[in-house]
């Protein structure tokens, strides 16, 4: 069996961690040797807990991640590995802050959308010198081309997801409305067919059907999936020069979403709540569907056996809605170990080495499995193969093609937070959508000018 390689390594990393192999150090990000070990800062963005195999070891993100750190410390003895994981809300502030201090982590396992950003103020480590030919052919030419910025390997690409559209199906059928949704296998419908869905089990003060938040822009592809459906995107396919939201299908859009706040389709206070209260509202019954990548297979299934689930949840992934005639793309955002610069050449070494290690196939394949996201290189082969769901969404893939996010644009992420204030004032009804969008194109514009 395929999985028989993947439980050997569980049960070897296992045994490493129960042996209390190596220690990590105390020293700010960016140290350097300590005691004649070669020490590494290792930040890990959190994406992956309650491992198969690990689930008591891996409760919490970033101890799946402590505990490859100490298998490797078992391997190379010299190497002192300390893992700190950040969470989603206090990421990029902290990364942006060492940086300005002087002192970012040696290694770094982040999203494209910033690591990109780094790349272009020539801050990270360059692939190409250190990868044997083999090895770099084994990485998919898609996400080798993503992570070449100014002709440089900036990451090693480890994983990437997709957004979908997740219903808890139970909900619709415990009213006898389960028909108002796409047939189970299938995901596509219209923005009518949607919004008579979400209509149809609303409930006064009680349920409120579609999940979206607005307080940041780590929700935003969630709320742009009702702009693809239209046409209307960010930015035109590779030009990144200019913004091209601020169109009438652009301002339909945002108008949809302002719609379903009024009706009280969205929960109440969009424009401050938490990420963190989602699972807390779906295990309650008080939404229905949501924006999200396949993870949330893994977390509602986590939340399943902790008995946090308080109502039947029955999960049914499906696309964004979309204009008759048109098709509803999906957006793809990889993730990559990044090295920022390194002085000395033994750390810049043992550094990139560790982020080779982790990222060989055995490895990725545990991390693909977990984080129910896409493999980047081809002997990973296909961790997921026996999952419908997954399958499903590579065929969305395939047949509508692909949102171009703009990530290696290097304004990306500026214009990124740039546009969340504006999305904000129309949601509380303090600007028109159309003003917005306005006001996005204009301020977006600017810092892609500057750029």
């Amino acid at each position: 069996m395929r999985w028989r390689g993947l439980t050997g390594v569980l049960l070897l990393l296992m045994g490493s961690v129960l042996a209390g192999c190596g220690a990590s150090g105390k020293s700010g990000a960016g140290g350097g040797a300590g005691g004649g070990r070669t020490r590494i800062v290792y930040w890990v963005t959190p994406e992956i807990k309650d491992v198969e195999g690990l689930e008591e070891q891996t409760r919490e993100y970033g101890d799946y991640e402590k505990i490859q750190a100490a298998e490797y410390m078992k391997l190379h003895p010299e190497v002192e590995i300390e893992v700190q994981p950040l969470a989603a809300e206090e990421l990029t502030k902290k990364v942006t802050a060492s940086i300005a201090a002087g002192s970012p982590p040696d290694l770094l396992k982040d999203f494209l959308g910033r690591t990109a950003g780094y790349a272009h103020q020539g801050l990270l480590e360059d692939f190409l010198p250190v990868l044997p030919k083999e090895e770099l052919e084994d990485y998919d030419p898609f996400y080798r081309k993503l992570y070449t910025v100014d002709g440089q390997l900036h990451g090693l690409p480890i994983y990437a997801w997709t957004i979908a559209v997740f219903v808890n199906r139970a909900i619709w059928e415990a009213e006898g409305k389960a028909d108002l949704l796409p047939p189970e296998g299938k995901g596509d419908w219209t923005y009518d067919q949607f919004l008579t869905a979400m209509r149809a089990v609303a409930k006064p003060d009680r349920v409120w059907p579609w999940w979206a938040q607005f307080a940041s822009e780590q929700a935003d592809y969630c709320n742009y999936g009702f702009f693809w459906g239209k046409g209307a995107f960010v930015f035109p396919p590779g030009d990144y020069s200019r913004t091209t939201i601020n169109s009438p299908k652009g301002v339909e859009a945002l108008e949809f979403l302002v719609r379903m706040e009024r009706e009280k389709l969205i929960p109440p206070g969009t424009t401050t709540l938490a990420n963190s209260e989602l699972q807390n509202m779906v295990g309650q019954g008080q939404t229905a569907a949501w924006g999200d990548s396949l993870y949330a297979f893994q977390w509602v299934d986590t939340a399943r056996k902790q008995d946090r689930l308080k109502v039947p949840v029955k999960l049914q992934v499906l696309q964004f809605p979309h204009e008759p005639g048109l098709k509803s793309p999906m957006p793809v955002g990889p993730t990559a170990f990044v090295v920022f610069k390194q002085k000395d050449e033994q750390k810049r070494k043992a550094v990139m080495e560790f982020a080779r290690w982790l990222n060989t196939p055995e490895r990725q394949r545990i991390y693909c499995r977990n984080a129910r996201q896409f493999p980047t290189r081809k002997s990973t082969g296909d961790p997921l193969a026996d999952d419908a769901n997954f399958k499903l969404v590579k065929q969305w893939m395939d047949e509508n093609g692909m949102v171009d996010l703009g990530l290696t644009a290097p304004a990306y992420y500026q214009v990124r937070v740039a546009a969340m204030p504006h999305l904000q004032a129309a949601m509380l009804g303090t600007k028109k959508p159309a003003d917005a969008l306005r006001d996005i194109e204009a301020e977006a514009n600017a810092i892609l000018q500057r750029n």
